[in-house]
């Protein structure tokens, strides 16, 4: 039998159980938010230091979900990706197989370093 991964199901489990650990252990740094904000006695201490954390957790799911949400979408576009850089090497190779002239772009020396004196790379002969 082939292994093909883990299921949806099993990662999103995956997911539900780490933020419950991350949530439920004293450890992490919540407690310290929350008793800042009930030092001042209100409710409105207790909001207002919930916001920062609100935030702070909603940018950390951004840059955990993030990269896994496009290598999603890459894995289910994989086969289109394939095809287009294929016929794109395949398109340069055809260009290349035509114009047989080195592209400029990809020169090491430029015409203009090459100074105005006879070529070194020429066998010259001496004169008689």
């Amino acid at each position: 039998m082939d292994w093909t991964g883990p299921t949806p199901a099993v990662l999103w489990l995956a997911v539900v159980a780490s933020g419950l650990y991350h949530g439920v252990n004293p450890g992490m740094g919540w407690p310290l938010a929350v008793s800042a904000g009930l030092m001042d006695r209100s409710a409105r201490g207790v909001a207002a230091a919930l916001w920062p954390l609100a935030v702070g957790h909603l940018l950390a799911m951004l840059a955990v979900i993030l990269p896994f949400s496009l290598l999603v979408a890459l894995v289910q576009w994989q086969r289109q990706i394939q095809i287009g850089a294929s016929l794109l090497v395949v398109g340069f190779g055809i260009v290349r197989l035509v114009s047989r002239r080195h592209p400029r772009m990809l020169a090491r020396i430029r015409p203009t370093q090459l100074g105005s004196g006879p070529s070194p790379w020429r066998l010259r002969m001496a004169p008689d």
